[in-house]
């Protein structure tokens, strides 16, 4: 009796110690902030990674790189998720002497949210990368915004060229003056009420 009631606390304990080991880092609510935007992004852990490896603007959206950008994880963060994965690595395996098989282990033995951030971060450059790929979204739109202003002024070149040609410009210019005048009395009856 005695040796069974031994077997059963030996198991007994070794259940407690695998729930202690998969100790949860993040709270809560920023666990909830790291998975919520993770799966509206319709893509896997996996794939974010190799695109920002890449730098695959093709896979990752301009709303992509925010989200992965507001779910990065803050030196604080980093720094707790690493000394939990130390205390991983002596009470899993202590005596191992294989660090990069051992680390590859203790990573996967962390909940998914921790996982992915301990990924993000072993990226090369990953906040840089993600602040260029932004960049390239922002300059796309902002290079076409001046494109079309460039087009508008080139017509409107035209247009005064024309005039000037055909005798017309001094009625244009007359009546882009009374335009403007118009605009600013309205922007000081505006002012005045």
């Amino acid at each position: 009796v005695l040796l069974l009631r031994k077997k059963s606390k030996k198991r007994h304990s070794s259940v407690v110690e695998k729930k202690s080991i998969n100790k949860k880092v993040l709270s809560v609510k920023r666990r909830q902030n790291v998975s919520i935007p993770l799966k509206s992004m319709g893509i896997s852990a996996s794939e974010i990674l190799n695109a920002l490896t890449e730098m695959e603007t093709g896979i990752l959206t301009e709303e992509n790189l925010e989200r992965i950008q507001a779910i990065y994880p803050t030196d604080k963060e980093l720094k707790e998720i690493k000394m939990t994965m130390k205390l991983l690595t002596r009470r899993k395996y202590p005596r191992t002497k294989n660090a990069v098989e051992v680390d590859k282990l203790v990573v996967e033995l962390l909940p998914m949210e921790e996982k992915l951030m301990v990924k993000l971060s072993r990226v090369p450059n990953c906040k840089q990368r993600i602040k260029l790929m932004l960049f390239l979204y922002s300059y796309k739109s902002e290079y076409e915004r001046v494109l079309r202003i460039l087009n508008i002024i080139r017509k409107a070149q035209t247009k005064v060229a024309d005039a000037a040609q055909h005798g017309h410009l001094r009625q244009i210019l007359y009546n882009v003056l009374r335009f403007i005048n118009m605009l600013n009395r309205t922007k000081v009856s505006v002012l005045r009420r």
